[in-house]
């Protein structure tokens, strides 16, 4: 629990100060810089880029200093909120008002997901899959058999007729490259074997991705807990190469 009294950053700080570590120590251990350290601790949210990344860092930083995560998120939600209805409470005023129109809130929700998430992504994950490249996942030819029922329902062949069987079809993307299916929200980035981003940005949950190219694929993988990879119609676990639920892989031929 946090220290009775205390808000949200003051009680990480004084939880990280109680195990004798800097900011830069916990940076460290978050992949994460000094200077995001502290605007946490100064509750500077809005320093971190949008509000899901904010909640993220406060979640994995109490988690690394022995603090309940879900305290200091329903305190987030609280601060927010007053703060909300303390706007609500001024005077009138044109500026206000114009930024409370529909033009205003879309402009700045296209603004936010033009720079505000790619930037915090970028400080989430804190370096380029080509900087550091936390393991090796070699699949060889051909793949193994896989059971009836570890196939995904829509890639399981139709019954054959016994007296007309089906012609030969290709096999999906997902049996001869490369498949992500995401449970939850997830940032992902992949390369090919010459360096080229061939795919990164958000997923959607209930969302999957097929890629196609040349092997050996480099991936950085957010959220990697509630995302599933299959390569070559082999399972990969991410389990191995993930820290602070980020996966860094690379996946031969």
């Amino acid at each position: 629990m946090s220290e009775e009294g205390l808000g949200i950053g003051a009680s990480l700080k004084a939880a990280r100060e109680e195990m004798g570590w800097s900011a830069n120590d916990v940076g460290g251990r978050l992949r994460l810089t000094a200077r995001q350290i502290r605007a946490i601790e100064n509750e500077d949210f809005a320093g971190l880029g949008p509000p899901v990344f904010a909640r993220g860092f406060v979640r994995n930083y109490a988690r690394l200093v022995g603090l309940e995560p879900d305290e200091l998120l329903e305190q987030m939600t609280r601060v927010k909120v007053s703060r909300v209805q303390e706007t609500e409470n001024l005077p009138f005023t044109p500026d206000r008002e114009f930024w409370r129109s529909p033009w205003a809130l879309g402009g700045l929700a296209a603004l936010l997901l033009l720079i505000g998430v790619p930037a915090g992504l970028y400080w989430w994950l804190s370096g380029d899959v080509e900087a550091t490249t936390a393991g090796e996942v070699a699949v060889s030819s051909p793949p193994a058999p896989m059971s009836q029922s570890a196939v995904p329902a829509e890639s399981q062949p139709a019954p054959a007729q016994a007296a007309d069987p089906p012609p030969q079809t290709s096999a999906p993307a997902a049996a001869g490259g490369l498949h992500l299916q995401f449970d939850d929200i997830s940032w992902v980035q992949v390369r090919d074997s010459s360096g080229r981003i061939v795919h990164t940005g958000l997923n959607p949950a209930g969302s999957s991705l097929d890629i196609d190219g040349e092997a050996p694929f480099y991936l950085v993988v957010g959220n990697a807990a509630h995302v599933r990879v299959t390569y070559r119609g082999q399972a990969v676990d991410l389990k191995p190469f993930t820290s602070v639920n980020v996966a860094r892989l690379t996946l031969n031929p």
